[in-house]
Formats: C-alpha cells, structure tokens, sequence
C-alpha cells in the first residue's frame, strides 16, 4: 500500500476516534473536524 494513503488512513482513522469519544481534541494533522 501506498506509504501516503496509509498515513491519511490513520489520520482519519484518529479524527473519528476522538469524534467518536464526544471529545474537543485539537487536532494536530489539521484535518478538518
């Protein structure tokens, strides 16, 4: 697998984790909540 599409993977992946905890989590990547 592609080392850039795995690494956005798990950006995303860490984004929905923290929605998915109903936290407010700065979000370091700066992906768009």
């Amino acid at each position: 697998m592609n080392l850039v599409t795995n690494v956005i993977s798990d950006i995303l992946d860490e984004s929905r984790r923290y929605l998915n905890n109903g936290e407010t989590v700065t979000n370091p990547y700066g992906v768009a909540n």
